[in-house]
């Protein structure tokens, strides 16, 4: 009788069964994503919770969607700056940034080996323990590297180490008990005075050059919120929230189109000669990146925006985040003894999901956005 395979399930075997991420630099890789999340859901916290705007502020952060962006931001930025930093000390060193020393495993091993100028085989580098956080940014400050480019971005990290560490002992309050939670104002402020600086710092070194694909930047104009996000909150400057509120959703919405991994192509576009493709089975002149919408009508947004559009007498003009024609310009009608006037409560592009309400103030043009709200 053959036995049933339930019976030998170990979820132990789920430790050895996976696999290793493909790219050399997988704890770089890994650092930028853990980039992108903590970046998108600190722009989500205005399209998120803009119900409660105008409610006491308790209201706004006593909230699950609140909890769960916050710790979202705050984990994965922190995640970032940990990653990074041990990638500065394993390419220095392989050992910089593991431990060493435990009287038996892979760490003894590696010890061993050190003493004795042997090389350390890769299974063992492999099998090393990580060492913590603290640890790692002590020995970053303490090593000394002579690459000029390398030292660029040591000094880049350490540039905001108070920064960093306060981060570290949020994500502790929020990560080991779940129950300390800064509110929505003192998030905006710590991130955009004290994280963000920190993060263009690292950017401007050049070191990772990838980095710059995980930044959010509109395809149709060339705001960079991040640092405009900075400049808002410089000391001295009044605070203007409407214009915070909407740079966080052209943050959002640029991580949402589905132009970001196409926008080299869709750039290429106008210079190139079109290809002729065969889409369900027709032949259609259009390039790859322009097909990729049409094979998936749901994310042609400018179909659906003018369908919507023709329902309720409103009208369609082009993203000033994607480029796109497919911002939807929703009309609204008021009846009172005087009689019937319209009014515009809100946008909403239906290809990178661009949404503002007319709680922001676009009175001045800002990054010349016309005012869809007088």
């Amino acid at each position: 009788m053959k036995k049933n395979q339930s019976e030998n399930y170990d979820c132990k075997d789920f430790l050895t069964s996976g696999f290793k991420a493909a790219a050399n630099k997988s704890d770089v890789t890994l650092a930028f994503v853990s980039l992108r999340i903590a970046l998108s859901a600190y722009f989500s916290t205005y399209k998120q919770l803009r119900d409660y705007k105008g409610r006491n502020p308790n209201d706004i952060c006593n909230n699950l969607k609140y909890y769960e962006l916050y710790t979202e931001t705050i984990i994965h930025f922190q995640h970032f700056f940990e990653l990074l930093i041990k990638d500065v000390l394993r390419s220095e060193n392989e050992l910089f940034a593991a431990k060493i020393g435990k009287a038996h495993g892979s760490s003894f091993e590696a010890l061993v080996s050190v003493t004795k100028g042997l090389s350390i085989s890769q299974t063992v580098l492999d099998n090393l323990f990580s060492i913590e956080f603290d640890e790692a940014l002590k020995r970053l400050k303490h090593i000394i590297i002579v690459d000029t480019q390398k030292r660029k971005i040591q000094h880049a990290i350490l540039s905001g180490k108070n920064e960093i560490e306060t981060l570290t002992s949020l994500r502790n309050k929020t990560w080991h008990r779940g129950a300390y939670f800064l509110s929505l104002a003192q998030l905006d402020s710590f991130i955009c005075k004290s994280i963000l600086p920190v993060i263009i710092r690292i950017q401007k070194t050049n070191y990772y050059k990838n980095m710059i694909h995980y930044i959010p930047n509109t395809q149709k104009s060339d705001i960079n919120v991040i640092l405009e996000l900075i400049s808002c909150h410089k000391n001295g400057k009044h605070l203007n929230t409407s214009k915070i509120s909407l740079l966080k959703e052209i943050g959002r919405s640029t991580y949402a189109s589905p132009f970001s991994n196409y926008y080299k192509a869709i750039k290429k576009e106008k210079k190139s000669k079109p290809k002729v493709l065969l889409i369900q089975g027709k032949p259609a002149r259009f390039s790859k990146a322009s097909a990729w919408l049409r094979l998936f009508p749901d994310r042609d947004g400018e179909y659906s925006a003018k369908a919507i559009a023709g329902e309720k007498q409103s009208h369609v003009t082009e993203c000033p985040v994607c480029g796109q024609k497919s911002l939807l310009v929703l009309l609204e009608w008021s009846d009172y003894e005087e009689g019937n006037y319209s009014y515009v409560p809100e946008v909403e592009c239906k290809t990178c999901t661009f949404n503002i309400h007319s709680d922001i103030n676009l009175s001045r043009k800002p990054y010349k956005i016309p005012n869809y709200f007088k």
